[in-house]
């Protein structure tokens, strides 16, 4: 169906680096662990529209999606990373109901 909102995005993103991690914790051989990346590069792909999500936990991208900060002036990105926007709906999907309430 897709992703509906932006705490979708960090909680698929979680899933997936989570998979990896615990596969090579469980020290998975080569050609095993050559299949469970490229699938998971394509779940990636398919599921998520774009990566920019990915920003809001990186220090350096810190105003990346605020104009009025130098880096958000010089990217122009207008998307909405703060975590009050989190559950705001992407696109034309519908939200969790429980997500709907969420305010902060």
């Amino acid at each position: 169906m897709g992703l509906a909102c932006r705490g979708e995005e960090f909680v698929l993103d979680a899933v997936l680096n989570q998979t990896r991690i615990l596969a090579e914790l469980e020290d998975l051989p080569a050609g095993p662990m050559a299949k469970l990346e490229h699938a998971l590069a394509e779940l990636a792909e398919e599921a998520f529209d774009d990566f920019d999500f990915a920003f809001a936990f990186d220090p350096a991208a810190d105003g990346i999606d605020d104009p009025e900060t130098e880096l958000g002036r010089q990217v122009g990105m207008s998307m909405r990373l703060h975590p009050r926007y989190w559950f705001e709906p992407i696109g034309d999907l519908p939200v969790h109901p429980l997500a709907r309430s969420w305010e902060l």
